[in-house]
């Protein structure tokens, strides 16, 4: 039997994709990374969520290691949450940046080098005067996100579309932004911003004070203690 002979075609100078494939290719790969781009973006803002709860949870041990040692008490004002040596930090907490939502970068907040007046708050919200004897009947926000992000805010807001709050339970839930109570009506109680609602049907520990345009932090007055659970 003859064998056949087959030659191999020696490459020709035109030879490679044309102007139109590589076209192709390319609407192909942008149109993957269109559909990816989302995907991965709503990955790592739930990795940041996370972290954020994780950081609730690094103050739910701190408050009751604070309690313990100032008879069932919890933070009465933000001068309890650093600078003194008893102070949440850094005696029970160490870390400053478990006060910084990762989320704040959003707006640029950056990870704080210390806990001082200018940055206790940048990310989360507190309320004061609560204690562990708490009696309340519904759910007490203890510390939450500082109000939900919104592009081109700077001063305030850390996830979209909702909030991590810890309760007085210790547990730490994600709030989603229908489901926020504010209080109604809001008082000032003192020249640093701090309010207390008049009533304690809420949910995070923020509210917006028209005086100074911002979210700030509850600080219970005796006038309500008993709203809160509080005797």
């Amino acid at each position: 039997m003859e064998k056949r002979k087959f030659l191999r075609r020696r490459p020709r100078a035109d030879d490679g994709f044309t102007m139109i494939e590589l076209l192709t290719v390319i609407a192909i790969i942008g149109a993957l990374a269109a559909m990816l781009l989302p995907a991965l973006s709503m990955g790592r803002e739930r990795a940041r969520r996370t972290t954020c709860m994780n950081n609730l949870r690094q103050f739910a041990m701190a408050y009751e290691m604070y309690a313990a040692d100032f008879y069932e008490k919890f933070p009465i004002d933000k001068d309890c949450l650093y600078g003194g040596d008893r102070t949440i930090c850094p005696r029970y907490m160490n870390t400053p940046s478990t006060f910084w939502c990762p989320s704040s970068g959003n707006r640029n907040n950056t990870v704080p080098a210390a806990i001082d007046s200018a940055n206790w708050d940048n990310s989360y919200a507190f309320v004061f005067g609560l204690t562990a004897s708490n009696k309340a009947a519904v759910p007490v926000p203890v510390v939450s996100d500082r109000h939900i992000y919104q592009s081109g805010e700077t001063g305030y807001g850390n996830h979209k579309y909702g909030v991590n709050v810890l309760y007085i339970d210790s547990s730490v839930q994600w709030m989603n932004a229908v489901d926020i109570i504010y209080p109604s009506y809001t008082w000032l109680v003192d020249v640093d911003g701090s309010i207390g609602p008049v009533t304690a049907n809420v949910n995070v520990a923020y509210a917006w004070v028209e005086e100074i345009k911002s979210y700030i932090s509850y600080a219970i007055g005796d006038a309500y203690k008993a709203e809160w659970g509080e005797e």
